[in-house]
């Protein structure tokens, strides 16, 4: 049958995720961890997105990077990946932005923030009594304002908060050994995702952090408490986000 026939170009693997895009059944099992589905997700974004050396040409400019990032935005298949925490879809996103708004601008020139629209979780806080309730409120918005006035969107926001409570499911009642395991595992991905640039970024990433906690403290202990200050999805968006940031007041780094 045709159909199970890998696809082996670009343009065949790129038309492949088109028509899965329009596939609820084959988005459903995506999203639900399907091994069949995910594996064939994972071989078609790389014979699509391949790196540069076949027929296929990858946009470029500024203009073209955003059509890319809006592309990419409505394929289930990449969220998925993204929202997973895939180092080649933070890198990808990572890139592309940087090409799209090449002086810092981001997605928040044309759609002003809205901190309501961060989907903070409670991190395991009590709600059981009305004291509770508003402690924990407070807390939410704490965490809005964080988010805030790191100037991060409100999209990449809500990615580092869903991979900040996954993380947390697993490491408030994790060992120190399994802590040190994941951090290290984490560690890795950092390696393989930024190479020889990975100092300079920590550094941006640490002193980011320090403004915030200046500003508003709690941040550092947040993210201690819930295991996201080692979460390599969470530092890499806290990278770009500081890399942006810097990038508007015409610093650049090495």
């Amino acid at each position: 049958m045709t159909e199970n026939i890998a696809p082996n170009t670009q343009a065949d693997a790129l038309a492949a995720l088109e028509a899965h895009k329009s596939d609820p059944a084959w988005g459903a099992k995506l999203l639900a961890g399907d091994a069949a589905v995910v594996a064939e997700s994972n071989r078609l974004h790389q014979t699509a997105y391949a790196d540069p050396g076949t027929s296929y040409e990858a946009p470029t400019g500024s203009e073209a990077a955003q059509q890319r990032i809006a592309q990419l935005k409505q394929d289930p298949a990449w969220v998925a990946k993204y929202l997973a925490g895939d180092p080649a879809a933070n890198k990808e996103l990572e890139d592309l932005s940087r090409q799209a708004h090449p002086e810092g601008a981001d997605s928040q020139t044309d759609e002003p923030i809205n901190p309501a629209e961060y989907r903070v979780p409670l991190f395991g806080l009590p709600t059981d009594t009305p004291e509770e309730l508003q402690e924990a409120e407070a807390r939410q918005e704490q965490v809005r304002g964080w988010l805030q006035t790191a100037q991060i969107p409100v999209s990449i926001g809500n990615s580092i908060l869903h991979q900040a409570e996954k993380t947390f499911a697993t490491w408030r009642d994790a060992s120190d050994a399994e802590r040190q395991a994941y951090s290290d595992r984490q560690e890795a991905m950092l390696d393989r995702m930024w190479g020889d640039t990975k100092p300079a970024k920590l550094k941006l990433v640490a002193q980011l952090i320090r403004e915030l906690d200046a500003k508003s403290p709690g941040v550092i202990d947040m993210l201690s408490v819930t295991g996201a200050g080692s979460n390599a999805h969470v530092i890499s968006s806290l990278a770009l986000t500081a890399e942006q940031l810097l990038a508007k007041k015409g610093i650049s780094h090495g």
